[in-house]
């Protein structure tokens, strides 16, 4: 059997971490379709906690796995055609 390096190790534990959750895995579902507001996200995710899905989508914007912009309009803006 092949030696696995402990970077490689390291990565496995990971990314086995970050799968083993319920959560991310319900939010990357929801959002691999489309670019969605909280809100959107939320009715798809049933369930959880709208702290659980902040919570959720905080650490996958620190990983680098969700990108966030921040519109400061009220009401936010849409397409108007």
């Amino acid at each position: 059997m092949p030696e696995i390096s402990e970077g490689a190790g390291a990565l496995a534990h990971s990314v086995r971490a970050y799968v083993a959750t319920k959560w991310p895995l319900l939010v990357a579902d929801a959002l691999v379709a489309a670019t969605l507001r909280f809100g959107q996200v939320k009715s798809r995710v049933a369930g959880g906690s709208q702290k659980m899905l902040a919570q959720t989508l905080c650490n996958r914007e620190r990983d680098g796995i969700v990108d966030r912009t921040a519109y400061a309009t009220v009401p936010p803006r849409g397409n108007t055609a």
